[in-house]
């Protein structure tokens, strides 16, 4: 509910009735609109607007607050919470507006009143609401807050808006077969104003998109704030690069920077790679729908009862990225040398240009790790710390471990790790060279840890003893301390 004073400096009558407070009212304005919240005027500022001695300022400001909404069956009293405890009260005209307007908050008529007055401001301090009678300022603040946030995207992909899709790609071909009337559809989503994410290659033509909606109901009793995944598409002309994961990343991301609780989508059976594809990152079929596709869901919430059973591994692929269970499970840090690390991780490089979309490796989830190192105690669900050598000498990836492989015959290492490597079929040859045995840990990406932790942080927590050569198991209190650093799910 906004006070007149935070009504007036958004209508000024002509312009030397601008204030200094007006910008900043005209992107509170702003804010309730983009968050589609509703804002009211109570009656009792409207009788105070009316008090102007200015006629034609009045009248004109009576016209111009017409387009506020008028709270409905605002109390007509004063409650009775507020005459107990503010025993400085008068009886005159304002005070008794201050106090019809904060009994709209004491009886929860409104969320929050929003005011410049600072007798109003003193007065629910003394009634002990006053986290609920904000300035203009502190509306803005908080009104920013509850807006969707929107994380950058994972290299090569870009975030736009439905409206400024290509939508003559021939990436459509496929869905407007599938879905009769997809155009319109789409023209709906533009004119929404949707958000979506595409993968595009040299020349501009789509190699993915995916484009979603965040709903408050879900009609298939999945926990709320839900992600509709209205479209997820890869072009059949660019399958193999692993598009499916790098648009994926965007859609966990997303999640996790939103405190989204599931997802979900639906999907015809013919289209059994993406089928694969979601199964493998913890989505399930809850119904089919009326038109004959499964829908697939994933949920994002959980309570201790629900993982206590749960791997570290499972709980991950239920519930992340990002999701890891700390106890129970060792963690290790695995040194890499700069030019994997952006080849293998590159939205964590600066030069993103040179590798952004380029290799499978960089754009999955899924990846693989090859080293000579003697360590045999990796297990199914233990967690990765990946520190970067040389340069940044830093822990930012944080993997989970899948299985691990220890052989000397390179193409069964080959084969093991697929396209989930940096390194090349004669990499692997000469790491196998003279019978020497290479071990493969395939790991899920869960998150990078954003700020880094550097080398002196993890010295003196007890995670190292300076720079590791090799793969480094972390001893207890490191773990313990790692457990108070890094959240279950961010």
């Amino acid at each position: 509910m906004l006070d007149t004073n935070a009504i007036i400096p958004a209508e000024p009558v002509s312009p030397e009735y601008l204030e200094s407070k007006s910008p900043v009212v005209a992107d509170l304005l702003r804010l309730i609109a983009e968050g589609n919240h509703q804002h009211y005027i109570h009656p009792a500022s409207i009788e105070e607007l009316e008090g102007d001695q200015v006629s034609s300022r009045r009248e004109a400001r009576r016209i111009l607050v017409s387009k506020y909404p008028r709270l409905p069956a605002p109390p007509k009293t004063v409650h009775e919470s507020i005459l107990d405890k503010l025993s400085d009260l008068t009886h005159n005209k304002h005070d008794q507006a201050d106090c019809l307007l904060l009994t709209c908050v004491v009886v929860d008529a409104v969320d929050y009143l929003v005011t410049e007055d600072r007798g109003i401001h003193r007065k629910a301090r003394q009634l002990d609401i006053a986290e609920r009678v904000l300035s203009i300022s502190e509306a803005v603040a908080a009104l920013r807050g509850l807006l969707e946030k929107i994380p950058s995207p994972p290299p090569a992909v870009d975030r736009v808006l439905c409206h400024e899709i290509n939508d003559t790609d021939r990436i459509f071909d496929t869905l407007r077969l599938d879905y009769q009337g997809f155009d319109d559809w789409l023209k709906k989503c533009k004119r929404e104003h949707r958000q979506a994410w595409i993968v595009k290659i040299h020349g501009g033509e789509y190699a993915g998109i995916c484009i979603m909606k965040t709903e408050t109901e879900s009609e298939y009793g999945l926990k709320c704030p839900t992600l509709k995944i209205c479209t997820f598409k890869v072009s059949d002309q660019h399958r193999g690069r692993r598009y499916g994961e790098l648009l994926l990343k965007a859609v966990f991301n997303h999640i996790a920077n939103n405190r989204i609780r599931s997802t979900y989508l639906t999907v015809f059976d013919h289209h059994s790679e993406l089928v694969r594809l979601l199964e493998a990152f913890g989505f399930e079929q809850i119904a089919v729908n009326p038109n004959g596709e499964s829908v697939m869901a994933k949920q994002f919430r959980c309570n201790e009862h629900e993982i206590e059973a749960l791997s570290c591994l499972e709980a991950h692929i239920r519930y992340g990225p990002p999701f890891i269970k700390l106890s129970g499970n060792k963690v290790f840090i695995v040194p890499i040398k700069p030019q994997w690390h952006a080849l293998l991780f590159p939205e964590l490089t600066e030069q993103t240009s040179l590798f952004a979309g380029a290799y499978p490796f960089g754009n999955s989830i899924m990846k693989a790790y090859l080293c000579n190192s003697n360590i045999r105690k990796i297990s199914p669900g233990d967690i990765l710390l990946f520190y970067q050598s040389k340069i940044a000498k830093s822990v930012s990836p944080l993997g989970v471990v899948e299985k691990t492989l220890v052989s000397a015959e390179g193409s069964e290492i080959q084969r093991f790790v697929g396209k989930r490597t940096v390194f090349s079929s004669s990499d692997i040859t000469a790491m196998c060279r003279g019978g020497k045995e290479t071990l493969a840990i395939l790991f899920r990406q869960d998150r990078n840890l954003i700020p880094p932790m550097p080398l002196d942080t993890l010295n003196q927590a007890g995670l190292l003893n300076g720079p590791p050569v090799s793969i480094v198991e972390v001893k207890e209190p490191g773990i313990s301390w790692l457990s108070v650093k890094i959240p279950q799910s961010p």
